[in-house]
């Protein structure tokens, strides 16, 4: 991410998966965090999307 300066619409809309189950990811680590109140099904839906939306073809990033 560090080396994109600058998404158009259509760069956006691809990636918006792979953004998408990233923050949901995040935000299962935070709740743990918080209140400790996670479930282990919570972190397993969260990394299922990640690897689903890691292993659909980014033609535009390749």
């Amino acid at each position: 991410m560090n080396a994109i300066d600058w998404l158009d619409q259509d760069a956006a809309h691809e990636l918006g998966p792979l953004a998408e189950a990233t923050a949901n990811l995040f935000m299962v680590l935070f709740y743990q965090a918080e209140t400790g109140l996670a479930t282990r099904e919570d972190f397993s839906q969260a990394r299922a999307q990640l690897q689903h939306a890691l292993a659909t073809r980014h033609v535009r990033f390749q």
